[in-house]
């Protein structure tokens, strides 16, 4: 049977690198985009008794009531808009919520801008549902490129990608630019779809600010718990935004997956309405990894795009990447994802995440960096 060309043309390149990554040796993975803390215990008590209570049956397509309410109280805290259940949907992690809008709404031939560089889920995605992905460098050491942003918006262009924190850079926008991005949506009637998957984990004074402020009505937000609460395995996302948005996905979640595992979902009850404190200290242990990585990164003279938050840092090594980052694997046995699989703006860059390398592990790695690289 043959595969839809534009299928069979998608490269799972991350996955390439994590499986030599895995296979080597002592190596000190930095190519892997999660947590190494354990999900905080309360959670895993809250859904130890939703399964034993027998929450076991289909849920609502949406989700269950305690989970969109939950959310709708934390969404609305973050930018005092005033949402509720109505404007939620709960979707099997972050990638399926992307999944499920571009599913509802792109026909095939639509264009997707998107940041170059980019989470590499978002050209797989808009790719298996026919869409055309456009990425636009338009983010610059967070700073908004809006000119190159007009430039690229077609008659064809159907979303914009807002992704702040950004994976891979951990580039930010402040509060003027996401109000160009917005005046430019709504002179050309583009819905915005903003990945705030990152947004409690930034650095110092940053603040988080979503562009859903600026724009309710044209905004889909796509949250989920896998990086604050280290739940990546949970596979626990959602999507806020307009109700009439909302009820067109909910068709998609409907005629997909049915609905999402319902004893899970109030383990995400108790994560957004329980205690804070371990992911404010994962936070915090984030950061001090950061200043360890900035610091060995700074010592060898390599180039960055400054992260004001997430995990990861884009380093420039002035080589073209995929050659550099198999080479640093087989050689000395450190991992990272060649920039290359973020778009063409990372040719010569290398995606680290430190989310799952203590501070000890960085500074062997960069031991051994140091030494490799004076060869």
């Amino acid at each position: 049977m043959e595969v839809r060309k534009d299928i069979s043309e998608i490269k799972l390149t991350i996955r390439k690198i994590t499986e030599i990554a895995k296979a080597k040796n002592n190596c000190i993975r930095f190519d892997i985009g999660q947590p190494d803390f354990d999900t905080p215990q309360h959670i895993k008590d809250a859904t130890n008794k939703a399964l034993m209570d027998g929450k076991t049956g289909y849920g609502p397509v949406r989700g269950v009531d305690e989970l969109r309410i939950a959310i709708a109280e934390y969404e609305s805290q973050k930018d005092g808009l005033d949402f509720d259940e109505s404007n939620i949907i709960v979707t099997t992690g972050g990638m399926h919520a992307l999944f499920s809008v571009c599913l509802a709404f792109l026909e095939k031939g639509d264009e997707v801008i998107i940041p170059d560089p980019y989470w590499a889920a978002y050209n797989l995605i808009i790719k298996s549902v026919g869409g055309v992905p456009v990425p636009v460098h338009y983010v610059d050491d967070s700073k908004l490129l809006i000119e190159e942003l007009e430039r690229a918006i077609t008659s064809k262009t159907k979303f914009i990608f807002v992704n702040s924190p950004s994976n891979p850079t951990g580039e930010i926008l402040i509060d003027e630019d996401l109000k160009k991005i917005e005046d430019l949506a709504e002179e050309k009637d583009i819905i915005i779809i903003s990945d705030e998957v990152y947004e409690r984990m930034l650095f110092g004074e940053h603040k988080f600010s979503s562009i859903a402020k600026y724009a309710p009505k044209r905004t889909l937000r796509i949250n989920s718990t896998s990086k604050t609460y280290a739940m990546t395995g949970w596979r626990i996302g959602w999507l806020t935004g307009d109700k009439d948005l909302i009820i067109q996905i909910a068709k998609c979640i409907r005629a997909t997956i049915a609905c999402v595992t319902n004893f899970i979902q109030y383990g995400a009850v108790a994560a957004l309405n329980g205690p804070q404190d371990e992911a404010m200290n994962m936070k915090k242990e984030y950061e001090k990894r950061y200043v360890a990585f900035k610091e060995r990164v700074d010592k060898i003279g390599w180039t960055y795009l400054t992260p004001k938050g997430t995990f990861y840092m884009f380093v420039d090594t002035k080589e073209d990447s995929w050659p550099f980052c198999l080479k640093m694997i087989e050689e000395i046995g450190v991992s990272s994802v060649p920039g290359a699989a973020f778009g063409d703006f990372g040719k010569t860059y290398a995606r680290f995440c430190y989310g799952s390398v203590s501070v000890d592990k960085i500074n062997e790695a960069f031991d051994r960096i140091e030494k490799w690289l004076k060869k």
